[in-house]
């Protein structure tokens, strides 16, 4: 695609896989707030930020692109983000219309940054929910990455005790094709892992904030739901090829709807097997 827009270049990235933090790089660098602008803007101030971290990593300067945290990237790690995805040389805007953020310590000397809310506080609150229940209950990992049907299909094969509830957060990725069709993240995720799931355990998928680029959260799955979806000849690997892991989840049943959230702390997957 040819990139006219800001907006084209952020869409890009996003078709081709790109992570949330390299994402959000490059925003910092097209941004007249993001990147620590906002805080240039607003000196001699004293400013408080109150953060809610959507990023595997909870790095400040990367939550919502850091619009008042110090930026230690330049110009040219954003042009080599660009470059890798091959969205550089189809840019039409001068420069990809890419700006250096501001690096004197001046400006964020009466800067305070408070992260109120991570990814882990809401896994915590989910193991202590599980243990409650009499799971075994563990935090495996808070920045989990990758792309989300591999990632889906690896942990439908990993091995865990019976009564266990293994908890992951963090971003998957999706690659998309040429005519994409309507799905997210988690959807996927969650489709990946449809075809191996053990007779005896639960998978879910799901975005903190309800949208999974759509109105549906994500997935929630067991063998009933690759059951059901043979026998009504749905094929999975076919709507994965076409992106269009919604369509097949309002078919299938499955699909998680809460709603929007308003608070966004990045995605959850778990694993739950039965007690013996």
């Amino acid at each position: 695609m040819v990139c006219e827009t800001i907006q084209d270049i952020i869409e890009a990235l996003w078709k081709r896989g790109a992570t949330i933090s390299e994402v959000n790089t490059v925003r910092k660098h097209i941004s007249d707030i993001q990147g620590g602008q906002l805080a240039k803007l607003l000196y001699p101030a004293t400013v408080v930020s109150f953060i809610f971290s959507d990023v595997p990593g909870d790095d400040m300067s990367i939550v919502a692109s850091g619009p008042t945290v110090r930026d230690t990237s330049t110009i040219i790690d954003a042009e080599h983000i660009l470059a890798e995805y091959n969205v550089l040389t189809q840019c039409k805007l001068p420069d990809c219309e890419l700006v250096e953020t501001p690096k004197e310590e001046k400006y964020f000397q009466k800067v305070t940054n408070v992260l109120l809310v991570t990814n882990k506080v809401a896994l915590l609150a989910m193991k202590e929910k599980a243990d409650a229940l009499g799971y075994q209950a563990e935090i495996r990992d808070t920045a989990l990455q990758g792309i989300a049907p591999n990632i889906g299909a690896y942990f439908s094969t990993m091995k865990c005790s019976p009564g266990s509830c293994m908890l992951y957060g963090g971003e998957t990725t999706v690659e998309l094709s040429d005519s994409p069709g309507k799905g997210g993240r988690n959807q996927e995720f969650a489709l990946g892992a449809l075809a191996t799931i053990p007779t005896d355990e639960v998978f879910v998928a799901a975005a903190s904030d309800g949208w999974d680029n759509t109105d549906v959260a994500g997935a929630i799955i067991d063998e009933g739901d690759r059951e059901r979806a043979k026998q009504a000849g749905l094929d999975p690997k076919m709507y994965l090829s076409r992106n269009d892991s919604y369509n097949f989840w309002r078919q299938n049943g499955g699909a998680i709807v809460t709603g929007q959230t308003g608070i966004n702390v990045s995605d959850f997957y778990f694993l739950i097997r039965a007690k013996s």
